[in-house]
């Protein structure tokens, strides 16, 4: 899913629910579509990937949150920390291969 989708929540509902959309699926960097959500997305698209399966464990999620510029930054934060996000999380630390590139 790109930047577009995850502003979209109409059509990310539709991928969710026609196209097997998966909101776990990673990228090279562990990057998942909810990584973007968290960055650039809606707060109600980052629900709606969380609800069709995403999983907050992966994606790099309190990374990408604190980069987002929007005014609910803090707050998508916070809820992440309230569902398990690890705050002290070192990024790609669970990700050999991304550690390895990016570090």
């Amino acid at each position: 899913m790109s930047r577009h989708v995850v502003d979209d929540e109409h059509l990310t509902r539709w991928l969710a629910d026609n196209g097997g959309a998966d909101p776990n699926i990673r990228c090279d960097w562990d990057i998942t579509p909810m990584s973007a959500a968290a960055k650039t997305g809606t707060f109600s698209t980052f629900k709606l990937l969380l609800d069709s399966g995403g999983d907050v464990r992966l994606g790099e999620l309190a990374h990408w949150a604190i980069l987002r510029e929007k005014d609910d930054a803090v707050m998508l934060l916070d809820w992440l920390l309230s569902l398990g996000v690890s705050i002290d999380a070192i990024r790609y630390k669970n990700d050999s291969a991304s550690w390895i590139e990016n570090w």
